[in-house]
């Protein structure tokens, strides 16, 4: 079970973690989706 504490330090870490920032970092996390989608099997029709 998760404790307040765990759960209070959990939101602080939270905070800290909000992507990319910068215009070349939004740029290279757009493009995951086509570099990482050529791997995936096929969509069912």
């Amino acid at each position: 079970m998760t404790t307040e504490k765990q759960i209070a330090a959990n939101r602080r870490n939270a905070q800290l973690s909000t992507g990319p920032r910068s215009a070349d970092g939004k740029e290279m996390t757009s493009r995951n989706g086509q570099l990482k989608g050529g791997r995936r099997p096929a969509a069912p029709p």
